[in-house]
């Protein structure tokens, strides 16, 4: 007679338990199973069945924890991030990070992040595992903690769709101001010769056409950072003014506060709002201040005590939008950086960490973006992002290139112009 030791029975019992996971693929129910990983008790309800009685008390009873569990709508989950959330190495991983972007919580909070951190985690090798060809890195980065829907919450924005019709773009005439004569233009996205500066077209007929990158000219002003302000239009279009300047050699540090609270023409502060017409506001406002004159501070307010039209530092004359093809795009971005927005709303952009950036779930009719493209190469455009140099490839990222237009980049761009 064979003699099966207690621990044994336990060991043959839970792979037992754990194949008939494997097997039949289910998925595990966040709030009950966690409790033992995340150091938490769990008393099992009367009403719970034996075998569900049974998994909760070994594992409780594995880890000797105590602490409060605290529950997050995950979704149901996998067996992969039921045992990572356990792993002791993903927690030191987690603490490392915490200390690298200074992140404090309370005690509860911390479980809830702990938890999204290692969900994103498990997201991610899964991704490299998936695709080990993809020219896309992920990683860890500063919104690691965060569900996807935070993420779209806190650092993505709103577009008017109703203001983007065919009109906008087929009646797209540049509009000069009162003292100026408009040439003539069509409604591409090019302005005549003479509008463009003569760095512009020196660039024009030099480069290699192939590629190209602003930054090689130094004519990209710095990485910024919007915060959790919804204002990344407004970084846009500064951005693209900035590099207007810089062509005609002038370095300024434009105003992106006085967009948000003065210059609302059918904008919406934090609450977003498009770049074209941050354009149109500043071109009938007789310009934008210096940021040193209304500094960034990452919020709206209902009115601004400094608001005033003296001051004003540039001025534009009229804004072009461009032809929403990727071929338009690279036209138009020869002339000067262009504003742009996409969709971002996916995992993929959320966990960007290097590389080119590519989603099969990016909706290209609904931008939540806006950025500055600075350039372009054969398989990629390159773009200036307002999350701050620690975010990407120092403030920077690349997204696919002539892939039917990834994520809607090409699809709502303009820039700025102005007659000399």
């Amino acid at each position: 007679m064979k003699i099966i030791s207690t621990t044994t029975t336990t060991i043959i019992i839970l792979c037992v338990i754990v194949s008939s996971f494997v097997v039949s693929s289910e998925l595990l129910s966040i709030t009950g199973l966690l409790g033992g990983l995340l150091g938490g008790s769990s008393s099992s309800s009367s009403s719970s069945s034996s075998s569900s009685s049974s998994s909760s008390s070994s594992t409780s009873s594995s880890t000797g924890g105590s602490g409060p569990i605290i529950d997050i709508d995950l979704g149901p989950i996998s067996l992969e991030l039921y045992l990572a959330i356990g792993d002791q190495a993903n927690r030191n991983l987690f603490l490392d990070w915490t200390h690298k972007y200074n992140k404090t919580y309370s005690n509860a909070e911390y479980q809830k992040r702990y938890k999204l951190f290692v969900s994103n985690l498990v997201f991610i090798n899964s991704y490299a595992t998936s695709n080990p060809n993809s020219q896309m890195v992920l990683e860890t980065n500063e919104f690691a903690d965060l569900s996807l829907q935070e993420f779209i919450d806190t650092r993505l924005t709103k577009f008017n769709m109703s203001e983007i019709t065919d009109e906008l773009f087929n009646n797209n005439q540049p509009q000069p101001t009162d003292n100026q004569t408009s040439s003539s233009s069509s409604s591409s996205s090019a302005p005549p010769m003479s509008l463009q500066s003569a760095t512009s077209r020196q660039i024009l007929s030099t480069t290699d056409q192939s590629r190209f990158d602003w930054r090689n000219y130094a004519q990209v002003s710095s990485v910024k950072n919007q915060g959790s302000c919804g204002s990344c239009y407004a970084f846009s279009a500064i951005g693209a003014i900035e590099s207007l300047y810089l062509q005609r050699g002038r370095y300024l540090d434009l105003s992106e506060q006085e967009l948000v609270d003065c210059l609302d023409y059918y904008n919406h502060g934090c609450n977003g709002g498009w770049m074209h017409n941050s354009f149109q506001q500043i071109k009938l406002n007789g310009g934008i201040s210096l940021e040193s004159q209304t500094p960034y501070v990452g919020k709206q307010y209902n009115s601004m005590p400094y608001c005033n039209n003296e001051s004003k530092s540039t001025k534009i004359s009229y804004y072009t939008m461009v032809t929403r093809t990727e071929e338009g795009l690279t036209q138009a971005i020869r002339l000067n950086p262009i504003s742009a927005a996409f969709d971002a709303t996916s995992r993929e952009f959320q966990m960007y960490g290097g590389g080119i950036f590519y989603s099969p779930n990016c909706n290209k009719q609904s931008p939540s973006h806006a950025v500055l493209v600075v350039g372009f190469e054969p398989d990629a455009w390159l773009i200036k992002n307002s999350w701050g140099v620690g975010w990407g490839d120092k403030g920077y990222f690349k997204i696919a290139r002539n892939i039917n237009d990834q994520c809607g980049l090409a699809s709502y761009a303009s820039y700025p112009q102005y007659f000399n």
